[in-house]
């Protein structure tokens, strides 16, 4: 059963036997307060006819007790002047013994209950032909003379209203019933209409769609369920996407390994071949092993990168205090051969303040942002660092030949490098940027980068810092 039917299988009960409750309860109480007004006329006749009998006995009464014949006809006198709509039956108390009653009374004297002085019972008589009687029946004592006096009234009216009462119910309880019905089933088809509409998106999510969103309309709690559905969905297909993106990159990380191997194996196999099949000159041995040992030393320089990346992955550094343009100074004094060989210009300005590094890496770091720098065939670099409300940037930025912009989000991909014939020039394998990369993940920070073809790159990342307080170094 779905969740629609159950709400309204469940609504419609609930308002069934809300109507049933409230209709009984207004039946009976419109039928109890006709029986109590019924109840409050046949009290009042029934003190009458008494207060009427009294009378007639105690103006018969010559102070002994009253014969047999004397009370009959008393007692028929007051039953004559009964109102007609009342029936009447007058006992003897003793003998318990009719003396006088209306011709058609409903009931015998083993009918009456509860009988007692000087109080009145009522109850109920249903007879052989369904007329529904209230019978008021009490005792008192007159002159030594004990009478039980029973009075009745036709009840059939009451009993009739509420027939009646119950029929017009039944009516408007089944119209009232068929349109709430048609009513809940309209509101409830527009409620479910979002629920709908979020489980049509969910199977269409799961058959591959990621990109599935509903539309919210509403503010209410399906609404807050649609927003957070979308984000869901939204945050699924980022990860989709970020799945498959590092499945593309273990791929080309692969394919590029496979083929950074091929190449130099290939040569070194070819010349030692070479080597060992003919008889060569002192020159060409020469040149020969001048590849052997370029080769290799690309192949050394492969492994070299992939330790560094296997140990970045595994362990745990700790990142220590450091006077932010003391290391800077000493990555300027490690490149300066560099800078000069390379007849580059180096430029060099950085605030002083505490940075929380682990050294050896954040030094790897820099000089691999520097080198990328100087394979760009730039002729200036700039080394700045800026201290501002407790955290140091620090950026490197050259003026060689840049890196396009659709090309940026990739550079720090193991293996990729954007110009492959100079990467090999300079036996680049493209694991620069990648371990820069995770270094920077390792101090909590990431690196930044904008460039421009033919203006050079910046690349700039932010560390945890704190002040230098005077007098210390």
């Amino acid at each position: 059963m779905n969740l629609f039917s159950k709400v309204f299988l469940c609504t419609l009960f609930i308002l069934t036997l809300s109507l049933g409750v409230a209709g009984y309860y207004l039946i009976s109480t419109s039928f109890n307060a006709s029986l109590q007004r019924e109840t409050d006329r046949a009290l009042e006749q029934y003190q009458l006819i008494k207060f009427n009998l009294q009378s007639s006995i105690l103006g018969a009464n010559d102070k002994v007790r009253l014969s047999d014949e004397t009370l009959t006809t008393l007692s028929q006198q007051t039953v004559e002047f009964a109102p007609e709509e009342t029936l009447v039956g007058i006992y003897d108390g003793d003998t318990q013994s009719l003396i006088s009653s209306d011709t058609d009374v409903p009931w015998t004297f083993e009918d009456i209950k509860h009988i007692s002085q000087n109080q009145v019972h009522y109850q109920l008589l249903l007879t052989e032909d369904d007329n529904n009687f209230l019978v008021a029946v009490g005792a008192f004592t007159q002159s030594d003379q004990e009478v039980i006096l029973c009075i009745a009234r036709n009840i059939n009216g009451v009993f009739f209203e509420r027939s009646n009462l119950i029929r017009s119910y039944q009516t408007i309880y089944g119209i009232v019933l068929l349109i709430s019905t048609v009513i809940m089933l309209g509101l409830f088809a527009i409620l479910m209409y979002p629920i709908k509409k979020l489980t049509q998106a969910t199977v269409r999510i799961a058959e591959g769609n990621y990109f599935e969103r509903v539309k919210v309309t509403n503010r209410d709690e399906i609404g807050v369920l649609g927003v957070g559905f979308n984000r869901m969905a939204a945050t699924i297909e980022a990860k989709i996407d970020e799945l498959e993106r590092n499945a593309h990159q273990k791929e080309d990380f692969v394919a590029n390994f496979a083929h950074e191997l091929k190449t130099p194996l290939t040569s070194v196999i070819g010349y030692a071949d070479m080597i060992y099949q003919k008889d060569l000159s002192k020159n060409q041995l020469r040149e020969a092993a001048t590849y052997i040992i370029s080769e290799g030393t690309h192949l050394e320089a492969l492994s070299f990168k992939l330790l560094e990346l296997t140990v970045l992955g595994r362990k745990d550094f700790v990142l220590e205090q450091f006077i932010a343009d003391e290391l800077l100074e000493d990555i300027k004094k490690s490149i300066a051969p560099l800078m000069e060989k390379k007849k580059m210009q180096l430029e060099f300005i950085a605030q002083t303040a505490y940075v929380y590094v682990e050294y050896d890496l954040i030094k790897t770091m820099l000089l691999n942002l520097i080198d990328n720098g100087v394979k760009a065939e730039s002729t200036q670099i700039r080394i700045l660092g800026e201290f501002k409300d407790d955290l140091y940037t620090i950026t490197v930025a050259d003026d060689g030949k840049g890196i396009p912009e659709n090309e940026l989000y990739r550079i720090t991909e193991a293996f990729y490098t954007v110009d492959k014939s100079r990467s090999r020039q300079q036996h680049s394998v493209g694991l620069g940027l990648s371990i820069a990369a995770r270094i920077a993940k390792i101090h909590g920070t990431q690196l930044q980068y904008t460039s421009k073809l033919g203006l050079g790159t910046e690349v700039s990342f932010v560390l945890s810092a704190k002040e230098v307080e005077h007098g210390e170094s």
